[in-house]
């Protein structure tokens, strides 16, 4: 059974530095520690997340919508396992895949279709899968004979196909889109809507992250309005978008 269950959830970070710095070592800090222990002793600290509390069951298409700044994808970097919260616990069970803003990962210098093996490898699928799978992402995409163009000549909203179409067929058991739904034209937003529902009548968890209404309440089945790293309320996708659009 696939599940995610965070409580108590807490990260904070140095003001100036972004939440993933936290997790770098590099090697001059180690030599100068001194120096900057004093200068991390000055600096704000900045609460991303203050105690969060999240679950999420199989058969959930979950929104979480919020400003911009409010902690949303430091909270989709702790659900998919990229960061390690300061304090709380996060319990997640299943395969995960995420896709992390439009870009999705993509590597521009590489054409549309070798960053479905890039992608693929990230997430432990081996060449024979993707192989597999290739002809079906590429469909599903739209792309038609751009695959074989590098992404760097893609559209915004190309990327973001692809990026959707490649995680949304690598069959994982948990799902994570980063404002991947706000590209692409209404024939395409249809098709992942119906791609989506079919993946919760496989039980499948899908997560939906966006500062739109519209996405969450297009999407989602239940949401959670986070502001300023707390989880303000959560329910019905329209009764929480109207709260988040009262403030």
């Amino acid at each position: 059974m696939s599940f995610v269950e965070l409580k108590d959830v807490h990260v904070s970070y140095q003001k100036g530095k972004t939440v993933h710095d936290r997790y770098l070592k590099h090697f001059v800090k180690e030599k100068l520690s001194s120096i900057f222990k004093r200068r991390r002793r000055e600096d704000r600290v900045v609460q991303a997340l203050k105690g969060v509390n999240l679950h999420v069951s199989e058969g959930s298409i979950t929104g979480i919508i919020g400003e911009n700044g409010a902690g949303k994808t430091t909270l989709l970097r702790v659900i998919s396992r990229l960061i390690t919260p300061d304090s709380g616990t996060v319990n997640v069970e299943g395969s995960i895949s995420s896709v992390f803003g439009l870009s999705a990962g993509i590597i521009s210098h590489l054409s549309g279709r070798e960053n479905i093996y890039s992608m693929g490898s990230l997430y432990g699928f081996s060449e024979r899968q993707l192989t597999s799978l290739e002809q079906s992402i590429i469909d599903f995409s739209e792309l038609g004979e751009a695959i074989d163009r590098p992404t760097r000549t893609y559209s915004a909203g190309m990327k973001a196909r692809l990026g959707f179409s490649i995680i949304a067929s690598l069959n994982t058991d948990i799902i994570v889109l980063d404002e991947a739904l706000q590209a692409g034209d209404l024939k395409f937003r249809q098709k992942a809507g119906n791609l989506i529902e079919r993946f919760a009548g496989e039980n499948k968890i899908l997560i939906v992250v966006s500062h739109s209404p519209r996405v969450i309440r297009e999407y989602c089945n239940f949401a959670y309005y986070l502001h300023e790293g707390e989880i303000v309320t959560s329910g019905d996708p329209d009764t929480v978008c109207a709260e988040y659009e009262s403030r």
